[in-house]
C-alpha cells in the first residue's frame, strides 16, 4: 500500500478509487465536499481513518520517502493550497487572505461544525507527520484567527482543540526518561 500512496503523492498512480492526484486537485468545491475518501489519500495518517478504513496510512518509511522526495513536497504544497482554495482563504506571508469563495465556503464549513474540521486536523497531523510543523502552526494560526475575526464562527472548541493538541503533541519534546529507556533498550 505504501508504494501506491507514494506513486500517488508523486501524481503517477491513483488513489484507491482510481483518481489520480491531477484529477482531485481539479475537482470542484461541490465534488471536494461530497467526497469522503480521497483526503486520506492526499493527507495520509498513522492512524486508519473511519471514513475510508482502506486508505494508506503514513509509516515511518513512506515520512522518509516524503521528506527527501521534491516531486512530492511540491505536490503536498499543491494539495495544501487547493484545500485552503476549498475552505475558502489563502495563507500569504501576511497571514490569511479570504477569496471570492469565502461566502459559499463560510457557510459549508466555517459557520457550522462538519466534517471539515476533522479534515483539517487530519491535514494537521499529516503536516507534523512529514515534519513540517512551522507549516502546521501557521495554519492553525491563521485558523484560530479566523475564528476570533471572522463573524459566525460555528467550529466548536473542542475542534478547535484538536487543532491545538496536533500541534502541542508534535512540538513536545521526548521527555528525558524516555530518551534515557530507549538508550538503555539500544
Amino acid at each position: 500500500m505504501s508504494q501506491a500512496l507514494l506513486s500517488f503523492l508523486r501524481g503517477e498512480g491513483p488513489d484507491g478509487a482510481g483518481r489520480t492526484l491531477n484529477e482531485v486537485l481539479g475537482r470542484d468545491d461541490d465534488w471536494w465536499e461530497a467526497k469522503h475518501d480521497f483526503v486520506q489519500w492526499l493527507f495520509p495518517n498513522p492512524l486508519p481513518s473511519r471514513a475510508n478504513p482502506r486508505a494508506p496510512l503514513l509509516s515511518d518509511a513512506v515520512i522518509e520517502v516524503v521528506q527527501r522526495d521534491a516531486e512530492i513536497q511540491a505536490n503536498v504544497d499543491r494539495a495544501l493550497l487547493r484545500f485552503t482554495q476549498f475552505l475558502g482563504f489563502e495563507l500569504t506571508d501576511e497571514g490569511y487572505v479570504l477569496l471570492e469563495s469565502w461566502p459559499t465556503a463560510k457557510k459549508r464549513w466555517f459557520s457550522r461544525d462538519t466534517h471539515n474540521g476533522m479534515r483539517l486536523t487530519r491535514t494537521l497531523k499529516f503536516l507534523t507527520g512529514i515534519g513540517r510543523e512551522e507549516q502546521a502552526e501557521v495554519l492553525v494560526a491563521a485558523l484560530l484567527k479566523m475564528c476570533r475575526d471572522e463573524v459566525g464562527c460555528g467550529i466548536t472548541p473542542m475542534t478547535r482543540s484538536y487543532w491545538r493538541s496536533t500541534l502541542d503533541m508534535a512540538l513536545a519534546p521526548v521527555p528525558r526518561t524516555f530518551v534515557a529507556r530507549a538508550v538503555v533498550n539500544a
